[in-house]
């Protein structure tokens, strides 16, 4: 009987938000602290960032654990641990728009739906100050949540350009600067149609292509390049041009604009993202390299000779 009315007596928290606060209900996240903003928005249920509220433009992928790291500390916070009420306190502890992080969620017809500030660390490892835009209570909450919640624009991104996988893939285009081109095309699951500028068109295994569309859909951006203004083609033509067809009908693009002075880099575009970045030297040479071998498969071992892949073809299995 004791320990009934114990727990009858026992104070009942709530959480700050229900079961829906999650990816369903919720389109658009907007992260704001100081100078830093983050925007993340849902498209076809997926998560991309972008540089501001006003850019129509879809962003950079976002990663999904990150994604589901923020939705579910969020569903977990509650209302057990109160600071305080007052304005003075406001301030000093950071929730307030112009001293703290300030969140705002919106569903998925751009109607708001939250408002909250994150501020300063509490005294306990990984609690936040917390307050609900519109109340004066001020809470100590755990989960860390300010770091779920990052303004850093980095902290959110994936460095994966593309988010399909090598089966998906129907066609890749490829025209280079000279206009010499190199097209393959998937005629079922053991066979591609090669056609290249300077030949008759021929059918090549699809182990032959594998390594070369893995190596493509894995592409990653070696670093971002976050300018104000966006990159131009101009009159000079790309020297790469990637066309990637898949099996949905979608269609991405690859655009290699230009080699940097230190050799290193070329800066490139993708139909993904609005804004530039970079991709290192070798991942060019491994897709040259790659078509080369699929046009001439004979020179396999010539070809594995000028760069070590003893990873990659584990990877598949040979």
């Amino acid at each position: 009987m004791f320990f009934l009315e114990q727990e009858r007596s026992r104070p009942h928290y709530t959480p700050f938000f229900s079961s829906d606060f999650a990816p369903s209900q919720i389109g658009r996240i907007v992260i704001s602290e100081k100078d830093s903003l983050v925007v993340l928005n849902q498209v076809d249920q997926e998560w991309f960032i972008t540089m501001d509220t006003t850019h129509s433009f879809i962003g950079f992928p976002v990663e999904q654990e990150q994604i589901d790291t923020l939705f579910t500390r969020s569903r977990r916070i509650h209302n057990r641990n109160h600071i305080a009420a007052s304005s003075e306190a406001r301030t000093r502890l950071g929730v307030t728009e112009e001293t703290g992080k300030t969140v705002r969620t919106y569903d998925m017809k751009g109607a708001p739906l939250h408002t909250f500030y994150i501020g300063r660390p509490g005294e306990v490892w990984a609690n936040s100050y917390f307050r609900m835009s519109g109340e004066d209570d001020i809470y100590s909450v755990g989960e860390n949540i300010r770091f779920a919640y990052g303004a850093n624009l980095d902290r959110w991104r994936e460095d994966r350009l593309f988010t399909f996988t090598p089966e998906e893939i129907t066609h890749v285009g490829v025209t280079h600067r000279d206009e010499s081109y190199f097209h393959i095309t998937k005629q079922d699951d053991s066979r591609w149609k090669l056609d290249v500028s300077d030949d008759d068109p021929i059918t090549r295994d699809s182990t032959l292509v594998r390594r070369f569309l893995l190596y493509l859909s894995e592409a990653e951006a070696g670093q971002w390049s976050y300018e104000a203004e966006h990159l131009e083609v101009g009159t000079t033509p790309p020297l790469m041009d990637i066309s990637i067809e898949l099996a949905s009908g979608k269609v991405h693009r690859l655009t290699v604009v230009e080699q940097l002075p230190d050799s290193l880099r070329y800066r490139a575009l993708s139909s993904t993202f609005d804004s530039p970045f970079y991709l290192f030297n070798s991942r060019i040479q491994f897709m040259n390299r790659e078509m080369r071998r699929i046009r001439n498969p004979e020179k396999t071992e010539e070809l594995d000779a000028e760069s070590p892949i003893k990873d990659l073809k584990e990877r598949l299995g040979y």
